[in-house]
């Protein structure tokens, strides 16, 4: 639940999703080490593990 709330208190309007990004992005490299993420240059968040 706490992460949901830090979820929407990122402020990441249409076409401006970049903190949004950024935080999932740590998150997941923080929580799940062994996972790839990449971004590609239309600023979609790939996540891949195992």
């Amino acid at each position: 639940m706490d992460l949901l709330k830090q979820l929407y208190c990122i402020h990441s309007p249409f076409y401006r999703e970049w903190p949004m990004i950024c935080f999932i992005r740590e998150y997941i490299r923080q929580h799940v080490p062994e996972a790839e993420v990449q971004i590609d240059s239309w600023g979609n968040l790939y996540v891949v593990k195992g």
